[in-house]
């Protein structure tokens, strides 16, 4: 009987043993001993433990400050979260963070406390900031204030604004930097928005602050140093000047930096416009200004030196060369051998003051027929229009007008004569 009773007891243990056990880690029982698992209870938010066996909630372990634990039962620290940047918990065993209160931040999780923001930094949302560039920040519960117009800052944490230099300009809010003025644009003040043109017949300085008037004469090039070239040679400056040079017509020229083309001295010559005035070569010359080409010399005529304005005769005998009662012998090739020689006498053609003509004859016919036929050869001799020139005719001879219808009247009264009964037509020269 006592066996019996002590084997059971034995059981009843053993089955006691094998249907309960120790509450396992973030969870607690009140009850004394082993009990089951569904007899135990999970440690309170705020709170956790990795131990097992727990016997009160007291044994969790609270959550650090600066950490908060919404969850029941965590069987670890890792189970605490940390406060996020902008807000904190001061107290451990808490299950919430409390937001910083505005002109107060953190920096980073898991704070336990705020601080005042400081100049150069402001919050969003219970989260500080440092100032980005372009902005201004005053600290505290102060907002990020952008630049204005005018200003500028390249600096994080900037608690003020950077005028723009004189030159320079920011047309924006939020500015990290001041823009140049552009080409053919300037601003001498300072903390602006805009630039200005300059003036026509001015250039800006470098810098953008000021502006150069440009000399007469000149052009407005961007590519050198000083910001305006001289005019070449053959232009002329605008007035006031720009970015271009007018032409000189042709005919006139100019120097460099000109503001007005002058006309090409005689002997010289300019073809083009825009061009240069140039000497006239050997043989030629130019005897007016403002001429676009040059003159050859005229025969008997000669110039050895460029740029004149005349030519120098060789002297060569002319007609007017001749004295009266001569005659100019231009039969030679050379013209610098023609000369005046004595006008023939008691021949059929003699001269006056240099030309030959025809002298006075009178003929006797023996037949009608040929009289009239010389009258006709005479008459179509006297309407020829331009009479012979012994300089451009090789010496032959000249007839005047006046000597030409004296013969003809004469020839005219010849043939009024009785014929002659001879065969042949008989010559008489007569004299004068």
């Amino acid at each position: 009987m006592i066996w019996c009773e002590t084997h059971l007891f034995i059981f009843f243990i053993f089955y006691v043993l094998k249907n309960t056990t120790e509450c396992p880690a973030g969870l607690y029982s009140t009850e004394i001993g082993a009990v089951a698992s569904n007899a135990c209870i999970g440690c309170p938010e705020g709170r956790y433990s990795s131990a097992t066996g727990l016997a009160s909630p007291a044994e969790c372990n609270n959550c650090a400050a600066g950490k908060k634990n919404p969850n029941v039962g965590s069987n670890s620290s890792a189970m605490c979260q940390d406060c996020l940047e902008g807000t904190f918990q001061t107290t451990a065993g808490q299950i919430t963070c409390d937001e910083c209160p505005s002109g107060w931040g953190n920096s980073g999780n898991g704070s336990t406390g705020c601080n005042a923001v400081p100049p150069g930094s402001y919050t969003l949302n219970g989260v500080q900031h440092v100032c980005q560039r372009g902005h201004t920040c005053a600290g505290a519960h102060a907002p990020r204030t952008p630049c204005p117009n005018g200003t500028y800052t390249n600096n994080t944490g900037s608690v003020s604004c950077i005028p723009c230099s004189p030159g320079k300009i920011s047309s924006k809010e939020g500015n990290v930097e001041c823009d140049e003025c552009p080409t053919g644009f300037l601003q001498p003040e300072p903390e602006q928005s805009k630039c200005d043109p300059v003036e026509p017949g001015s250039i800006v300085a470098k810098g953008g602050s000021s502006s150069v008037i440009v000399p007469q004469g000149s052009k407005i090039d961007a590519l050198a140093p000083s910001g305006f070239t001289a005019c070449p040679v053959g232009t002329k400056g605008n007035v006031p000047p720009n970015k271009l040079c007018e032409h000189c017509p042709s005919g006139t020229s100019s120097t460099p930096g000109a503001t007005s083309c002058q006309a090409c001295d005689k002997g010289k010559f300019n073809g083009k416009s825009g061009g240069t005035c140039r000497n006239c070569v050997e043989q030629m010359f130019q005897d007016q200004s403002a001429s676009t080409l040059c003159k050859n010399c005229p025969k008997g005529w000669v110039q050895p030196i460029q740029g004149s304005s005349a030519c120098t005769s060789l002297n060569w005998k002319t007609p007017s060369s001749c004295k009266h009662m001569e005659y100019l012998n231009n039969t030679a090739m050379d013209a610098s051998l023609w000369d005046c020689r004595p006008c023939p006498k008691g021949k059929f053609l003699s001269c006056v003051d240099g030309d030959v003509v025809l002298y006075s004859f009178r003929i006797v016919f023996s037949n009608h027929l040929l009289s009239f036929l010389l009258q006709v050869v005479i008459v179509l001799a006297q309407s020829y229009p331009t009479p012979f020139d012994p300089n451009s005719d090789g010496g032959k001879y000249l007839w005047k007008k006046e000597q030409q219808l004296q013969s003809l009247n004469r020839l005219r009264n010849a043939c009024t004569l009785q014929p002659v009964l001879e065969p042949l037509i008989k010559l008489q020269m007569l004299q004068s």
